[in-house]
């Protein structure tokens, strides 16, 4: 027998247990390092510079470019360098437009929507470690492994990518902490698919982007072991913000090998041959950004001397023309069959005779041409009776079924049912003062003779972790619950809810403040700060 084997296989053995003492060397270090300068909670926003320039590709923008020339150099580039702050780490919503500009600080919104969204990849390098540390720390992952519920293959994925073959390595039910970071030792890498159920900050931060994109934002974060990548090429369906908040990775992006742009749905795993060589090649460390489209495909593995951990912040997801068109093309037939009758006319006699692709290029071909004509002229009549508004409602309905619950301050919540001490004991009254406890809290749908009020108030923190929640209404009150939407964020006294009596006024503001809907002032002029 071949004794060359034997010693092989213990070789690779004695390798891979280095590599996993490694591993835990750099773990532990990380764990004491958060926990050391945080006090066991997540950092703040603090600058730590790290050696090393600035990309000079296309697409990467600077904050040490970032500065402006001429005369006042000095107090514009102050003005420059301070970064919007949400306290994201605090227990407080964060303005929706505050969040996002401070996720892609130093670009602004308007350069970002007009230059890069949908269109081509970006890269924010910074020097600034901690930028995105209140988000999320490896800290923070062990923290979540010893308190919650963590369940495999739910909320947990333990994945690697060897010698070109995808694997998940998930057991059944609970992630314990120990089988978790047993499976990071042998090169696992970590992904949690809902993180902001557990945590806070990212609760935040999430719920404050779909408030801002007016459509689901999910997170994810990947824990990637030093030397090691755990998914394949792919692309995905929705647009990506890729946030470093620890270590290091280095990643690859390429075009799309099947053509397709701005997909509507993911791709499967690609071979390195299937993708070719990339258009885009950088390494995150601690505090950048990577943004890009749907539709881009992406590798991503962690250096070989130090893990990585990122939050990927996504969104758009089905949020395209072809799904609003969908809505709206079925309500417009249901319009035109009933009102116009040149849709309801029987089709030509023995029509299958001479359409199909089987007729394609052999049936009659004036009766096809008659055909297509009379087909393309109802196709342009449904553009004119397409209810875009009611389609528009439809989406909204189902965006609100997929968003996280509302934030609400301690001002706030102390005048919401779910935080007054006795909620049923409020007398509402003409005087007081109401208002919606968010923006896209709810929505006003008109369906079957009813005016249905979708809300997010009731949602849970993971998608669609339960059925649409409403409440019916008399179509009488639709005009009320509108001007109560469409207030937001004013104050507007019962008493002006247009449409209804004074009682019935009253009931409707009752019967939204009970579900949670909105918040009330009593007459003794309670205020919100």
């Amino acid at each position: 027998m071949d004794g060359s084997a034997p010693a092989s296989k213990y070789s690779q053995k004695k390798a891979k247990k280095r590599q996993a003492k490694k591993r835990r060397k750099i773990l532990s270090g990380v764990l004491d390092t958060v926990q050391s300068h945080n006090g066991g909670q997540n950092g703040d926003h603090s600058d730590s510079q790290s050696d090393g320039d600035m990309e000079a590709e296309a697409g990467v923008v600077s904050e040490l470019n970032h500065k402006p020339h001429d005369g006042a150099r000095a107090a514009a580039a102050a003005a420059s360098s301070s970064e919007p702050t949400p306290s994201v780490g605090g227990s407080a919503p964060i303005s929706p437009a505050e969040a996002f500009a401070w996720m892609i600080h130093p670009l602004t919104p308007e350069k970002f929507f007009s230059e890069y969204w949908e269109k081509k990849p970006l890269l924010i390098k910074r020097k600034k470690k901690k930028y995105y540390t209140s988000l999320f720390t490896t800290a923070t992952l062990d923290t979540m492994l010893r308190e919650h519920y963590v369940k495999f293959g739910v909320n947990l994925d333990c994945t690697s990518y060897i010698d070109g073959e995808r694997e998940t390595h998930n057991l059944p039910g609970r992630a314990h902490r120990g089988t978790v970071w047993g499976l990071y030792d042998e090169g696992c890498s970590v992904r949690l698919l809902n993180p902001q159920t557990f945590h806070g900050p990212l609760h935040r931060l999430t719920y404050s982007l779909q408030e801002y994109f007016a459509c689901m934002v999910g997170a994810n974060t990947y824990l990637t072991p030093p030397g090691t990548q755990g998914f394949a090429p792919h692309f995905d369906d929705i647009e990506a913000f890729i946030l470093q908040t620890e270590g290091a990775k280095r990643w690859r992006l390429y075009e799309n090998p099947t053509g397709e742009r701005l997909p509507r749905f993911s791709s499967p795993n690609f071979s390195q041959s299937d993708i070719g060589s990339p258009i885009m090649e950088v390494t995150l460390t601690a505090g950048d950004l990577l943004y890009f489209p749907r539709g881009v495909v992406h590798q991503g593995n962690a250096l070989p001397d130090q893990h990585s951990l990122h939050v990927t912040v996504s969104t758009y997801q089905l949020n395209h023309w072809g799904k609003f068109l969908e809505k709206a093309v079925v309500g417009a037939l249901e319009t035109a069959c009933a009102e116009d009758p040149a849709f309801r006319e029987g089709l030509p006699f023995q029509y299958l005779d001479y359409m199909g692709v089987a007729h394609e290029d052999k049936g009659d071909a004036a009766k096809r041409a008659e055909f297509t004509s009379v087909a393309k002229k109802l196709l342009k009549k449904l553009a004119d009776v397409a209810p875009l508004d009611a389609a528009a409602d439809q989406m909204a309905a189902e965006y609100v079924h997929e968003c996280m619950p509302p934030i609400m301050g301690p001002s706030e919540l102390g005048l919401s049912t779910r935080g007054r001490v006795a909620p049923r004991q409020l007398t509402i009254t003409g005087a007081c003062d109401v208002r919606v406890v968010s923006k896209r809290a709810a929505r006003l749908v008109i369906e079957e003779g009813l005016a249905n009020v979708y809300h997010t108030i009731d949602n849970a923190k993971w998608h669609q972790g339960e059925p649409p929640q409403f409440i019916s209404f008399e179509l009488d009150d639709a005009p009320g619950i509108e001007y109560l939407l469409a207030s937001y964020p004013e104050w507007k006294p019962v008493c002006t809810i247009p449409g209804l009596a004074t009682e019935g006024q009253i009931e409707l503001a009752r019967h939204l403040y009970d579900v949670g809907i909105l918040l009330v002032k009593e007459d003794s002029g309670e205020e919100d700060s």
